[in-house]
């Protein structure tokens, strides 16, 4: 049973799941509001790091800025920042990690933060393919994917074994794909459409209990056969059809 279940989530993984090491520099920009607080987290496991850098604009060029891990203890103290920062820490637990930008000393002046970092997984980490594809590590299509697999997948010895074996092999062609996704926009929209189908399919596991090596095995069988009905067995049905009518 535990080969047949490895089989299955191999074949899953082929079409979705890829899993790396490090994903590319992401950015983003948001407002702090006049005499206003700001957060953005990561939502990281153990081992996981972070590295990037921050700038500030508006008023002074000035911010407070600290960091917390999931138990709320400060990972990065809190310090004053002027202009911009490089900032780096490594999670030693699973959970969201934030970043707090602290504008209340400013009553009248709003700041604009920009903040460029990139996120290094230990193995098990982040889903490479599907960040390049949403845009970022905190889309919801990649939150989902990585509560499956670390709530039902890795919840399973024969999930755990595929995991560990699988990884490695991974790794040698993923960073690629994820790449050109980021340099060819055509490409990647093509990726979300070819992967739209699987993600709704996916997103049904989470709506059933998966306790149990039985019914992880049973729902993959079920997903497995889901997919290959609308990836393989329709298209071949309609492009028999089309070459029926042509011959008529």
């Amino acid at each position: 049973m535990k080969i047949l279940a490895i089989i299955i989530f191999l074949i899953s993984s082929f079409l979705l799941i890829s899993i790396n090491s490090v994903e590319g520099s992401e950015v983003e920009s948001f407002s702090v509001p006049a005499g206003g607080v700001q957060t953005f987290w990561f939502n990281l496991e153990s081992g996981d790091s972070v590295s990037g850098s921050m700038s500030i604009a508006g008023g002074d060029d000035d911010i407070n800025f600290w960091v917390t891990d999931p138990s709320g203890q400060l990972i990065i103290p809190k310090q004053g920042v002027v202009g911009g920062k490089n900032f780096q820490f490594t999670a030693v637990r699973n959970g969201a990690h934030t970043l707090h930008f602290d504008n209340s000393f400013s009553i009248f002046t709003g700041k604009v933060v920009t903040l460029t970092y990139e996120i290094e997984y230990a193995i098990g980490g982040g889903c490479l393919i599907a960040t390049a594809t949403y845009g970022s590590e905190q889309s919801s299509q990649v939150q989902m994917l990585r509560e499956i697999r670390d709530n039902s997948l890795l919840q399973t010895q024969s999930g755990q074994s595929f995991m560990e074996s699988f990884n490695s092999f991974y790794y040698s062609f993923s960073p690629t794909i994820a790449d050109y996704e980021r340099q060819n926009p055509v490409f990647k929209e093509a990726v979300k459409l070819a992967i739209t189908p699987l993600l709704v399919s996916l997103s049904l596991l989470n709506h059933v209990n998966l306790n149990s090596e039985e019914s992880v095995l049973g729902y993959g069988i079920g997903i497995i056969i889901m997919n290959i009905g609308m990836y393989f067995v329709a298209p071949t049905f309609v492009i028999y059809k089309i070459r029926n009518s042509r011959l008529l």
